[in-house]
């Protein structure tokens, strides 16, 4: 998914509102706007452009996230956890 390779350069992100995107992504430095509407994403590049929006900490935090989740360190320790957890449910 681009969006994780943009997150991972410390780019900022501009995402449509789509819900797979929102429930992993809000609160964690993506720039949203409503899918289809121009207006929408004008406003949100209108808010970067004029620094209203501090892209440098939405760029750090979503970095910060993807580092945290996406990475295969931490798919992989995320992963362990749930086996280790079920093998001490036996």
């Amino acid at each position: 998914m681009k969006l994780l390779d943009y997150a991972a350069a410390g780019c900022v992100v501009l995402a449509p509102d789509v819900p797979h995107l929102v429930n992993f992504y809000t609160d964690q430095g993506v720039c949203f706007f409503e899918g289809g509407d121009a207006r929408a994403l004008a406003v949100v590049i209108s808010s970067i452009v004029s620094e209203r929006v501090d892209v440098e900490d939405q760029a750090r935090l979503l970095q910060l996230h993807v580092a945290a989740h996406y990475t295969w360190e931490a798919i992989f320790r995320s992963k362990w956890n749930k086996m280790e957890a079920l093998l001490a449910e036996r």
